[in-house]
């Protein structure tokens, strides 16, 4: 009940509601729109090239980790698909991405 109620009154605690619409021209002039993302959940490819196996990998190969048995192994494919992304990021304007590798 707490819970419910803290997650009811946080909105309106600091004035947002979820239904508002993101207003650009309230961020500074120097702010930089780009994206992120983070290599397990994108990347794919975990046995191209020598790449070796990251804590992920082996974590979700155990039986009874994850309930569905999915995994990262080809993810968005990234691995592959590199250019195809930054190619889209580039038609969607953004000037900056944060990512990470494994």
């Amino acid at each position: 009940m707490l819970r419910l109620l803290c997650l009811t009154l946080l909105p309106l605690t600091f004035g947002y509601l979820a239904e508002e619409p993101l207003l650009f021209d309230h961020f500074p002039e120097d702010f930089v729109w780009g994206s992120a993302t983070a290599a397990y959940q994108v990347e794919g490819g975990w046995n191209e090239e020598g790449k070796g196996v990251n804590i992920w990998d082996t974590f979700t190969k155990i039986e009874g980790n994850i309930i569905d048995g999915s995994s990262g192994d080809v993810a968005c494919d990234s691995y592959h698909k590199y250019k195809e992304d930054v190619q889209l990021m580039k038609n969607l304007g953004m000037k900056s991405y944060r990512f990470s590798i494994s």
